[in-house]
């Protein structure tokens, strides 16, 4: 990415964080609406995106024609921590639980291996 196009878009972001942008009408200005907003934030361009984008401008309210992009963007990025965080807890859960079976299976196999006593 050239200098001149990082400050384009340092400009927008500034820009975006504090005047609302017209929320688009029309699935070509959507479509154009989403690339940008992903484009000056460096969100990945991934279907997921355009879809939480789409989704995020369903559930504004009625009256709400205007939206700033910094929180659609922030909005985003919060959504992209999450799924980074579930994944953790997700693999410590199944690291845990792994444990957990390897010592269940170790207590099951030292307790087969104890001669009985017979008195």
């Amino acid at each position: 990415m050239t200098t001149r196009l990082k400050l384009k878009y340092l400009f927008k972001r500034l820009i975006w964080a504090i005047v609302p942008s017209k929320l688009p009408v029309g699935l070509e200005y959507l479509n154009k609406f989403s690339t940008e907003t992903l484009a000056v934030y460096d969100i990945p361009t991934l279907p997921s995106y355009y879809h939480a984008i789409a989704s995020m401008i369903m559930h504004l309210g009625p009256q709400q024609t205007h939206v700033r992009r910094g929180h659609i963007a922030k909005t985003i990025f919060k959504a992209m921590s999450n799924q980074v965080a579930f994944e953790q807890i997700q693999r410590l859960k199944e690291e845990a639980k792994a444990k957990e079976d390897a010592e269940k299976l170790t207590q099951q196999v030292a307790n087969e291996a104890k001669p009985e006593v017979t008195t």
